[in-house]
Formats: structure tokens, C-alpha cells, sequence
């Protein structure tokens, strides 16, 4: 359950009509449980990059590979010769988020949104898309 007190700090979700959502039920903590700041997850995704952590290295080598398509543990990643495009997204009601990594690029991106529908999720998808193509030419872009 949520503290009181946590509750002024924590932004509200909303369904594609503007309606606010309520928070995550307690029996879905496992989805949704994870509260943070942009700051720390900016911390997060240097991490995920930087891949020295054992864990980390392992979480990024493919598990199922379908030709430039692979899954790893969590992540999903696009390849080509040279580079990654290593990514997930989540949806829970009344929020959506995108985490982007290219570290042969030392490229990362994130994207919290506090709006959960098809069209802001593929909107999320787009606008990263040009972020990416805007920041190196050479960057590979989501599917």
C-alpha cells in the first residue's frame, strides 16, 4: 500500500479520456511497485550501460533470436554489425514508460509519460524514434 505520505509526490495517471487512474492494487506490485525520480533512473541506465556489472552483461545477451531481433533477460535488443538498440517499455493503468539504450553509441533515453492508451504509447515510440535519429545518424531506431 501506498503512505500517505508519499502521495503528494507521486504523479497522477490518467486513461486516454483524462480521467484520473487509481494507483497500482498492492496484487500488482511486481508491475507497477517501483517508484522513482527521473534523476535516479538516469542513475539506472548509465549502469545498464556502462555493462561492468556481471548482471548486468548477462542481462543484455540474447536468450531467443530471430534474425536483428533478440530478447535477453528484460530487455529487448535490435542488432546490427556494430550496434544495439537494447530497450523495454511498460504500461500500467494511467502511466507508460520507454527506456532506451545504445551503448556502442553511449546513447540513452527515457520517457515517462503519466497517460496510458495505444496512442500515447505509440507516441512515445515515434518521438523517441526521432530523438534518436536526432542525436547520432547513425543510431538504430525502435521497430
Amino acid at each position: 500500500t501506498i503512505q500517505k505520505r508519499a502521495l503528494p509526490r507521486l504523479a497522477v495517471g490518467y486513461d486516454e479520456t483524462g480521467r484520473p487512474m487509481p494507483y497500482v492494487p498492492d496484487w500488482l506490485q511486481g508491475a507497477g511497485a517501483i517508484k522513482s525520480t527521473a534523476g535516479d533512473l538516469l542513475k539506472y541506465l548509465r549502469w545498464q550501460m556502462a555493462e561492468t556489472d556481471p548482471a548486468v552483461k548477462l542481462s543484455h545477451q540474447p536468450v531467443l533470436t530471430q534474425g536483428n531481433y533478440s530478447a535477453g533477460l528484460n530487455w529487448q535488443i535490435l542488432s546490427n554489425s556494430s550496434r544495439r538498440l537494447i530497450w523495454q517499455e511498460g504500461n500500467i493503468d494511467g502511466f507508460n514508460a520507454l527506456c532506451i539504450q545504445q551503448p556502442e553509441l553511449r546513447i540513452g533515453l527515457i520517457i515517462l509519460a503519466n497517460e496510458e492508451d495505444r496512442k500515447s504509447a505509440h507516441g512515445n515510440s515515434v518521438m523517441a524514434n526521432e530523438i534518436l535519429s536526432g542525436l547520432d545518424r547513425r543510431a538504430i531506431t525502435l521497430p
